[in-house]
């Protein structure tokens, strides 16, 4: 049995992955490990460190400081433990913000990136430097994977992560009765569920591929349409259809339209399950199960 070292299984990301590794991939044994209790010690015997933790966006512009010492310090001192603990594979979640913002055009892998506005999108271009830093010269194999906006209901009501978009819809479907777009819901986003993700990460691990990779869903839509589905779903689920309002004005301009292909990664033999449906009604069903601790 092959060892994996996991971070932020307490999060989001982190959590769902746990979830997948311990019911999906029987030949993997998790450990989980805390980054607050420093980097002493990694387990002995690791086939491979799967790397979720890091400060969101919204933590991150509250304290760069604290961003890059948690984003960017955190990931070296981790790449560094496991190239001298002879860890083959690192997987670290990485995010298509890198691409600049809004996003536009068709981002490619192959692309400059800009300069970064934020200190999220600082953070992660600079930890996905770390990453591949100790790459030449050793048997260590990288895999940098950059998410668009993951959705789905997390594995525990503990994390509340209802500041995404679709996740905030359908807390907003059952606890409010209507689905509100603070904006014109013109915005375009790449949506991807937090299943695919799992899988894509576990194809990773199970086939060792190394290397950079967009992971989005091939669904781009506006908000306005991701609140359409949403409300489609709750009417199954919830047996009403909630009312969408937009309190963004009618005549904004919609925003760029872009493209995030995922060729480079479906090349290895990945392929979507693009279970969006599915994805949306077990989040309804979350919310509706524990209520108010969904706020």
């Amino acid at each position: 049995m092959k060892k994996l070292l996991l971070t932020g299984a307490s999060g989001y990301l982190g959590g769902r992955l746990w979830d997948y590794f311990t019911r999906q991939m029987p030949g993997w044994e998790v450990v989980c490990f805390s980054l607050r209790n420093g980097l002493a010690g990694l387990p002995d015997n690791l086939s491979a460190i799967v790397h979720a933790a890091g400060l969101d966006a919204a933590s991150c512009a509250n304290d760069p400081v604290l961003a890059h010492k948690v984003n960017v310090e955190m990931t070296r001192h981790l790449v560094q433990a496991a190239v001298e603990a002879q860890v083959r594979q690192f997987v670290f979640l990485s995010s298509v913000h890198v691409y600049g913002s809004p996003l536009a055009v068709q981002l490619d892998e192959t692309m400059a990136l800009p300069y970064p506005a934020h200190p999220y999108t600082a953070t992660k271009k600079a930890a996905e430097h770390e990453v591949f830093a100790l790459e030449t010269g050793s048997a260590f194999q990288p895999t940098v994977l950059r998410l668009t906006n993951a959705f789905g209901c997390p594995a525990s009501y503990n994390i509340k992560r209802w500041e995404l978009i679709v996740n905030d819809l359908c807390r907003m479907a059952v606890t409010d009765g209507q689905l509100v777009l603070r904006s014109s819901g013109n915005q375009r986003r790449d949506f991807v569920t937090v299943t695919d993700v799992c899988r894509a990460v576990g194809h990773v691990l199970e086939n060792q591929v190394g290397g950079l990779y967009n992971l989005g869903g091939e669904q781009v839509l506006t908000l306005r349409e991701m609140a359409e589905l949403v409300a489609d779903r709750a009417t199954i689920v919830l047996g009403f259809r909630p009312e969408i309002v937009a309190l963004g004005a009618e005549n904004v301009p919609d925003w760029p339209n872009f493209a995030v292909p995922i060729d480079r990664l479906k090349a290895t033999g990945f392929s979507l399950l693009k279970n969006v449906a599915e994805e949306i009604e077990q989040t309804l069903l979350f919310c509706r199960e524990f209520g108010e601790s969904a706020r």
